[in-house]
């Protein structure tokens, strides 16, 4: 199967720090961390605990961003607006810190509450707010950019076990190949919705460098210490993706 990483935190929960804001801040960092130690430390927990193998780390396509009913261009303007988020302790965290109100609520009822002011904006990638047509509602995108989560490709230890040992290694290379091509068509179709939206009339406002670094510090402080001392296996993993930043 192709999907993000978030299910498999429910029979590994060490997998759920990917969610948890700020852990990566760009598609750059995610391939870099997860090419590398962070990577093969998590595949080898979810090796280990269920029997399925990561083929590979691609990329989901976008970033995830707030959008909104009323321009955004400081954090200060997310003071109180109340945000639908995912109904996961990771998102409601993330924004609580944020100063926002996490609002979870299931995303096929994001629209009708969008219109009856349930909620005044949401989180979410550009894919999905074309997908859904919140852009009708939601002209306001403050490019917050608190999750970069990666998409992966999974198979299960009975469907591995039917691939031939001698054509293992070809496989795996395609694996390794089809996962870097992903990557790239996902930078590309970003771009694309993304000028989609624009051309809908959604105005992006990208979020103040010193606002960002200040609340991954805060991120840093509060949510990742606590997740560590929960799951102290995924310490040295912090460690790992702290240094693959550019």
């Amino acid at each position: 199967m192709v999907t993000g990483s978030s299910i498999w935190a429910t029979v590994a929960p060490e997998i759920g720090m990917l969610d948890l804001g700020y852990m990566f801040d760009s598609y750059g960092h995610v391939a870099r961390a997860m090419d590398s130690e962070a990577g093969k430390a998590l595949s080898k927990i979810l090796a280990d605990r269920t029997g399925v193998r990561v083929l590979g780390w691609g990329f989901h396509f976008g970033a995830r961003s707030v959008y909104t009913k009323k321009p955004a261009a400081r954090l200060a303007d997310l003071k109180d607006v109340k945000l639908r988020v995912l109904p996961a302790p990771a998102f409601i965290e993330t924004f609580k810190i944020m100063g926002a109100i996490p609002t979870p609520i299931p995303v096929n009822e994001l629209y009708t509450a969008l219109q009856t002011g349930v909620v005044d904006g949401f989180e979410h990638d550009p894919g999905t707010c074309l997908a859904l047509k919140l852009y009708e509602i939601a002209k306001f995108c403050f490019l917050t950019e608190h999750l970069f989560s990666p998409m992966g490709a999974f198979i299960g230890r009975r469907a591995l076990a039917k691939i031939p040992d001698d054509l293992k290694p070809a496989f795996d290379q395609a694996a390794a190949e089809a996962t870097a091509e992903q990557r790239a068509i996902a930078l590309d179709k970003t771009r694309e919705e993304v000028d989609r939206l624009k051309g809908f009339g959604v105005a992006f406002t990208p979020m103040p460098d010193e606002e960002r670094r200040m609340t991954q510090a805060e991120m840093a402080k509060r949510l990742y210490i606590d997740f560590a001392e929960k799951y102290p296996g995924t310490k040295p993993i912090f460690t790992a993706i702290a240094a693959a930043r550019a």
